[in-house]
């Protein structure tokens, strides 16, 4: 069975994808930037102020050469994404307030994914899941047939791979709520060379719980 990170590499390496990385001070998330950039993988886009930034990859020893970093407060082209923010939200919010929301790392990196500035976003060292899933179900929603959002943990033992879903976002899923996790799961699993599957599990073992939930 292929490594794990092989496949994503072979997956990826020579498209010129760009992610975003909302929590640029995080020492976590700056290791992996500047390793991702050092392989030519993905050329990552660090979020936040970017003296600080500087400053603690400095400290770090990370090289930033292949690094782009954007500043909310100093962002070039803030007036198209506020105005981008405005229509994806339908009047939902007003320019003053828009630009105020933007001022979130979350949203900004969200935004620039909508804006096709960056391919995709990778979030929630530092966030909560609800404040990482949250603006993306404002901007980005649900691909067309898909009515409930989830996700979906990997778990690698040797040899053996597992798709483990969705245990943060839905509390109390319906059986058509379940069905479409379990069918959207299973495309998850196919993207990382995984053969589906499917085995729904319950939080009660035989009866243990005496919630009507399972």
């Amino acid at each position: 069975m292929s490594d794990l990170f092989e496949i994503l590499e072979s997956k990826i390496m020579g498209h010129n994808l760009k992610i975003v990385f909302p929590e640029g001070l995080d020492e976590r998330i700056l290791g992996a930037a500047g390793r991702l950039a050092k392989a030519k993988l993905v050329t990552p886009i660090l979020i936040g102020d970017i003296g600080l930034i500087q400053e603690k990859a400095k400290d770090l020893k990370i090289s930033l050469d292949a690094i782009e970093i954007y500043d909310p407060k100093n962002y070039i082209m803030m007036d198209e994404m506020v105005e981008a923010f405005v229509k994806v939200r339908d009047g939902k919010a007003t320019n003053v307030q828009a630009r105020e929301i933007l001022m979130d790392e979350n949203y900004f990196g969200t935004m620039l994914v909508h804006m096709k500035l960056a391919h995709g976003m990778v979030s929630g060292a530092t966030h909560s899941t609800a404040d990482t899933v949250r603006p993306a179900l404002k901007i980005i929603k649900t691909k067309p047939g898909v009515q409930k959002t989830s996700g979906v943990f990997i778990m690698v033992r040797d040899e053996e791979k597992y798709v483990f879903a969705d245990c943060a976002i839905n509390i109390n899923p319906d059986s058509q709520d379940l069905a479409e996790i379990a069918i959207e799961s299973a495309k998850t699993a196919q993207m990382f060379d995984i053969e589906p599957r499917v085995a729904m599990l319950s939080f009660s073992t035989k009866g243990s719980a005496t919630s009507p939930r399972p």
